[in-house]
């Protein structure tokens, strides 16, 4: 079970950042494009 949720956490650390870098700094313009991220939160 320790190896399971030592897995996850590792994969989570490690792929956090790396996604993070993806939607926010390589590919912010086009995810604006189609409003994906914008600046007004579109909450209900």
């Amino acid at each position: 079970m320790k190896k399971i949720i030592f897995g996850t956490l590792a994969y989570t650390i490690v792929t956090f950042p790396i996604t993070a870098m993806w939607y926010i700094a390589i590919f912010k313009e086009q995810y604006m494009g189609f409003g994906y991220l914008s600046e007004n939160p579109n909450l209900p």
